[in-house]
C-alpha cells in the first residue's frame, strides 16, 4: 500500500512517515483492544464442555429445618441451549397471595449465582452435581448448618444434636 502512494503520488517524506506511523499505531491499538476484550470473555469451550445434568425443571429443598407456613419452593430449569433459570415461589398462608420470581442465571456452569429480588435481593450460590444441588458460599465451599442435617442423616429435626452441622444439599426431583 505504501509503495502505491510513493509511485502514484508526490507525497513528501514527512507525509509518508506520518501516514506509516498512523497506520502502525492504528493496528497496535486495534490489536490491544481486541486482546483485552477476549480476556474478559469466558472461554466458550469451558462452559459448553460441561455436561448438562438434566434438561427441564427440577424442584429442590436444601434446608428442611426452615419448613413451615409460607416456606418458599425452589426449582431450577435448564434448557437445551444451556440457559439456566431459578424459580422461587412462596404463598403467604394468611393472605393467600403467591409470589413467583424467575431469575435467569446465564449458561449452565457447575457453580451458579442467583439474586432473588423478592427475597430482598438475597444472593445465593448453588452447585449442581448429577441429581443433587448444594448451597455454597461465595468461595464455592459447601454451606454447613444444623438445619440442613435432616437432609442427610436424620429424619426428624428433633433428633439432631444441637452442635451438629451438615452439608446443605437436596435431591433434584421432577414435580
Amino acid at each position: 500500500m505504501i509503495k502505491y502512494f510513493i509511485s502514484n503520488t508526490k507525497l513528501n517524506k514527512m507525509k509518508l512517515i506520518t501516514l506509516a506511523v498512523l497506520l502502525l499505531t492504528s493496528q497496535i491499538v486495534n490489536s490491544q483492544v481486541t486482546n483485552k476484550s477476549k480476556k474478559n470473555l469466558p472461554s466458550v469451550n469451558s462452559v459448553s464442555e460441561i455436561a448438562l445434568p438434566f434438561i427441564g425443571t427440577r424442584w429442590f429443598e436444601t434446608d428442611r429445618g426452615s419448613s413451615g407456613n409460607g416456606t418458599p419452593d425452589f426449582s431450577v430449569r435448564i434448557e437445551k441451549n444451556r440457559n439456566v433459570y431459578f424459580i422461587y415461589s412462596q404463598t403467604n398462608r394468611a393472605s393467600g397471595k403467591t409470589t413467583i420470581e424467575e431469575v435467569f442465571c446465564g449458561k449452565f456452569q457447575t457453580y451458579l449465582t442467583v439474586i432473588f429480588k423478592n427475597m430482598n435481593y438475597e444472593k445465593m450460590y448453588y452447585k449442581i452435581v448429577g441429581n443433587k444441588i448444594y448451597e455454597v458460599d461465595s468461595n464455592k465451599k459447601i454451606i454447613k448448618s444444623n438445619s440442613c442435617c435432616s437432609n442427610s442423616q436424620y429424619q426428624n429435626q428433633d433428633d439432631i444434636p444441637e452442635n451438629k452441622e451438615c452439608d446443605c444439599f437436596g435431591e433434584l426431583y421432577e414435580n
